[in-house]
């Protein structure tokens, strides 16, 4: 987390020290003052792993949200891969992900929560993670 402002678009675009430096990628704001960036020597590891081809997939688009009200908060799928872990656990475009083990996600309104919980599994890891899904 961070304080320097991300605007809608910043996605994807270096975090900088006062000398310029790139100590990071960011990935999400919110309107509460509330930003989130990869660390750059994890963002580095990323890109090999891309660079080489060999990554794995969920298979789902998807954006965080809440309420104003607060009283639902998750991920909104945009779309799902046919054919991806994704798909074959039965989500479909337009299923909101409520909770992963248990945690209740984006009540903060962005993907952290629901990125750490991803990225402390990998792909071959048949912990049996629980996800809760909203169908609308």
């Amino acid at each position: 987390m961070h304080d320097a402002t991300i605007n809608p678009g910043n996605s994807g675009g270096p975090l900088v020290d006062k000398d310029g430096k790139v100590v990071g990628i960011n990935y999400a704001g919110n309107q509460s003052g509330q930003y989130f960036a990869i660390g750059a020597d994890l963002a580095k590891a990323k890109v090999t792993q891309l660079k080489s081809g060999n990554i794995d997939s969920l298979g789902l688009n998807g954006d965080a949200f809440i309420l104003e009200d607060g009283s639902l908060s998750g991920i909104w799928l945009y779309s799902v891969k046919s054919g991806s872990p994704a798909d074959k656990a039965g989500l479909k475009g337009g299923d909101i992900i409520t909770t992963i083990e248990s945690f209740v996600l984006a009540t903060d309104g962005t993907m952290k929560d629901y990125c750490d919980i991803l990225q402390s599994h990998v792909a071959t890891d048949a912990s049996g993670s629980r996800c809760i899904v909203t169908r609308r």
